[in-house]
């Protein structure tokens, strides 16, 4: 894990899906410039069977829920280690992660999707990327 004394660094609290919904704070998001660390919390992520993810790719892609309030409706696909998982966030985020470097490529649904369209969503982005 990024060592959160660091300035550059900012810690954020997310949320995964399991198959019966969102879970309630189940981990961490430590923003670096260049670098995303996804932490699970000591109870959470269990269903994911996720230690640790780190994500360096500087394309995210990203779900708004018009639904949704502000602080719980950005789901963003994180993927490393061979490993992908998708994190429920604020739109505070967003910010801080174009702050970091980051491109997000935004996408807009009525709620927030699951990992499935995230991943058709992420499929679309790439192709999209490609084809400039």
């Amino acid at each position: 894990m990024i060592p959160s004394f660091d300035p550059n660094v900012i810690v954020v609290r997310v949320r995964a899906p399991t198959r019966f919904g969102w879970t309630a704070d189940r981990g961490e998001l430590s923003i670096a410039p260049g670098r995303i660390v996804v932490t699970p919390s000591r109870f959470g992520f269990t269903q994911l069977a996720l230690t640790e993810l780190v994500h360096t790719n500087l394309d995210i892609s990203a779900c708004v829920a018009r639904l949704l309030p502000p602080w719980c409706n950005t789901a963003l696909l994180l993927g490393g280690n061979g490993q992908r998982v998708v994190v429920s966030t604020g739109r505070a985020t967003c910010r801080r992660l174009r702050a970091a470097g980051f491109a997000l490529h935004e996408h807009s649904q009525w709620f927030l999707p699951s990992p499935q369209v995230m991943e058709a969503l992420a499929a679309r982005d790439r192709r999209g990327a490609a084809g400039t």
